[in-house]
């Protein structure tokens, strides 16, 4: 005895076709990634085939193991007649699923950035303040820095939210000449002593070796 309604039917799954769809997927959504949080994208990625944990030994000996999160992200889809989802809604799942994955790879990047910030003992508090020059200042100057060849000092990537981006931005426009050129003035300094530092770092190694 035969049922009223129409049966579900899968198409017919070609592997070649899945794993391409599947690496297009992939490829898309770290692009998304790196839209949604830049710090993930400037960041470089190098593959661990086995094992738990990364090991970094440092200069001094000191080894050092980062434990291997799992990040995952998750969407519902529904079952609709093929001609109803298109390319777009595909584009708008992957989205959702990048956001997720964003905020839980940004969240432990900064949290290994704060955590090793710790163990220098290089950590400014601003105790609550909005964030500004002085404090970049002050930052500035508890760092190594890093020089080219030619000497040129290689400027530090500094993670700031879209938000302290606005007000520094903000400060900036709002700042006099003399304010501008004082802060420039203190910055150069800054860089000369530091440049100073790396010199005599860079002639012990010589020495050294």
């Amino acid at each position: 005895m035969a049922e009223s309604g129409y049966a579900l039917s899968m198409l017919p799954a070609f592997q070649k076709i899945v794993s391409t769809r599947e690496k297009s997927n992939i490829d898309i959504m770290r692009k998304m990634v790196g839209e949604i949080e830049p710090i993930v994208a400037d960041i470089a990625r190098h593959c661990i085939f086995e094992g738990s944990a990364s090991e970094i030994v440092r200069e001094s000996g000191e080894t050092d193991k980062t434990k291997i999160e799992k990040h995952e992200g998750s969407v519902e889809i529904r079952t609709v007649p093929i001609d109803e989802f298109s390319y777009q809604d595909v584009l708008e799942k992957l989205w959702e699923m990048a956001q997720q994955l964003a905020q839980s790879t940004a969240k432990q990047i900064i949290d290994a950035i704060s955590d090793g910030a710790d163990k220098s003992g290089n950590v400014i508090s601003g105790e609550g303040k909005p964030l500004s020059e002085e404090l970049l200042l002050e930052a500035l100057s508890t760092m190594s820095h890093s020089f080219d060849a030619d000497g040129k000092w290689q400027a530090p990537s500094i993670l700031l939210t879209r938000q302290q981006i606005e007000r520094m931005a903000e400060r900036h426009r709002n700042q006099s000449a003399h304010e501008k050129a004082e802060y420039k003035r203190r910055l150069s300094m800054i860089v000369c002593e530091k440049k100073a530092e790396y010199d005599r770092e860079q002639a012990r190694r010589i020495l050294a070796g």
